[in-house]
């Protein structure tokens, strides 16, 4: 239809046909037709969105977790080098 519309404006143009009624209706038709498009970009870049909110909540996660890991690793590390001077000293 974006190509119908556009040949037919261009094709008055070039005719000098320049019948206000009709042209507007084409333009009309035009507006409405890029309104459409419009929707369709919006549509796709919510769900590229909603794609990467899932990666970035996944990434998320494993932060955290890896976080936790660390800490708990930290914890035993303490945990051993006590255990270590403790065997140290006897």
């Amino acid at each position: 239809m974006a190509f119908a519309v556009s040949k037919r404006l261009s094709l008055l143009f070039a005719l000098g046909m320049t019948h206000v009624p009709f042209l507007l209706l084409l333009l009309t038709l035009k507006v409405a037709e890029n309104v459409l498009v419009l929707n369709e970009l919006f549509k796709d870049m919510a769900n590229l969105v909603q794609e990467q909110q899932q990666s970035i909540d996944t990434i998320e996660t494993n932060v955290e977790s890896a976080a936790e890991r660390t800490k708990a690793g930290i914890t035993h590390l303490e945990a051993a080098i006590e255990h270590q001077k403790s065997c140290a000293i006897m």
